[in-house]
């Protein structure tokens, strides 16, 4: 089982970091300037609180952390790191 999950898991996390900050995030920065790495990062949050509104506030300092760095360093393997 651990030999199926861990490959998947790592699938989903780099194809939800290239989404939401390899290709959302260049879009955002188009239209709100210096501050696309705040709306990125709450609309990525807001996704997680499907599960709880707990998840949000959670969440959030992590989101706008990641989407901070990727934006001010231009790179998306900043966020994976």
């Amino acid at each position: 089982m651990i030999t199926i999950f861990i490959p998947l898991h790592l699938f989903a996390m780099l194809s939800e970091e290239l989404m939401w900050r390899g290709f959302f995030l260049p879009i955002q920065q188009d239209i709100f300037g210096n501050w696309a790495w705040v709306v990125n990062g709450l609309l990525w949050a807001w996704g997680y609180s499907c599960l709880s509104e707990v998840a949000f506030y959670h969440m959030l300092p992590s989101m706008l952390i990641a989407s901070w760095i990727t934006q001010f360093t231009h790179s998306t393997w900043a966020s994976f790191v």
